[in-house]
């Protein structure tokens, strides 16, 4: 069961990969912005979260701009492979995807040249309209990075509550 959850958080962390990634951070800026001005739908609109590896376990989840999760972790107790889905309200991911635009999440820089061994490397990634952008930290330098840091604890919020805090996940 443990690899079936490697493979599935594996293939649902690459179905952004599969859009065209832009190498121009201010993507991101727009991908948000045509969001939250109602440019880009609400259905094809994505925020995709993705933290850890599978020795300290893995964390997965896919927002829609509609509200609409799901959920993958084996960061539990017992380090059981457990999966949510259902719907936040949409006000939620307005909220969130307001906060990564006016903290400027894209403008992310590396403090450090590699990760160490054994950290997570928690990203967050935005796509829409065959677009996407993705912000990667690694999970030394997130308390660094107050956008990061803030997008981050807000997913982990979502995620704790929809799970009723049977995922443990801290991020980092």
């Amino acid at each position: 069961m443990r690899h079936l959850l490697f493979l599935t958080i594996l293939f649902m962390a690459t179905i952004g990969k599969t859009i065209a990634q832009s190498p121009n951070p201010s993507e991101m800026e727009e991908i948000l912005s045509g969001y939250l001005t109602k440019e880009i739908p609400a259905k094809q609109f994505k925020i995709t979260y993705l933290t850890g590896d599978v020795y300290i376990g893995m964390t997965t989840m896919v927002l829609l701009g509609n509200g609409k999760y799901d959920i993958l972790s084996n960061v539990s107790q017992g380090r059981k492979d457990v999966h949510f889905a259902g719907r936040i309200p949409k006000k939620e991911v307005k909220n969130l995807s307001l906060r990564m635009l006016t903290m400027k999440l894209w403008e992310f820089k590396h403090i450090k040249s590699h990760p160490a061994s054994e950290e997570a490397i928690p990203s967050i990634e935005v796509s829409a309209k065959g677009e996407s952008y993705e912000v990667v930290c690694y999970g030394s330098e997130v308390r660094f990075s107050m956008p990061f840091y803030t997008a981050q604890e807000m997913i982990l919020d979502i995620i704790r509550r929809e799970s009723n805090n049977v995922i443990l996940e801290n991020g980092i």
